[in-house]
């Protein structure tokens, strides 16, 4: 059976590989928050032996999987899509719990972004422009967001 031109089996793999990748992401957002390494040997001897479901994270990764999978196919897009949506949910419960996003987490985002637009090649200008563009005023507004917020505050606003 085919749904969307990719066989059922298809969408259960993917869901089944975001429910596991869900809850390494408890991991993830532990070690993340705490500014410690992910890989290293705590995971086997900690975390696996002693773990709980986090089905928050499991299931809505599971999801949003299987609808990129469904809206975009099978494509660089979706691979794009399917690397940065982990990355993305670990920033919202990081900072919803420890009210601060590592930069760790930022560069390994920006790295991808920046991969992904040299595998996509810049056709033209206007491309190339667009995506210069969207960086600089990404960065302005944030810088802004961080002087504006040590200024009013008198402390340190946005990791600096």
């Amino acid at each position: 059976m085919y749904i969307n031109n990719i066989h059922i089996l298809g969408y259960f793999f993917i869901g089944l590989f975001g429910m596991f990748l869900g809850q390494f992401m408890n991991w993830v957002n532990i070690r993340f928050a705490h500014h410690k390494k992910v890989f290293c040997k705590e995971l086997f001897t900690q975390y696996i032996p002693n773990q709980k479901l986090n089905m928050f994270l499991m299931f809505s990764i599971m999801a949003l999987y299987v609808a990129i999978l469904y809206l975009f196919g099978l494509n660089l897009v979706t691979l794009k899509y399917l690397l940065l949506t982990p990355l993305l949910i670990s920033v919202l419960t990081i900072d919803f719990k420890e009210h601060i996003i590592p930069d760790r987490l930022i560069l390994i985002l920006f790295e991808i972004g920046m991969l992904f637009s040299i595998i996509e090649g810049f056709d033209s200008l206007n491309i190339f422009v667009d995506r210069i563009l969207g960086m600089v005023i990404g960065f302005g507004i944030f810088g802004i967001i961080t002087l504006f917020g040590g200024l009013l505050a008198k402390k340190k606003a946005m990791g600096y």
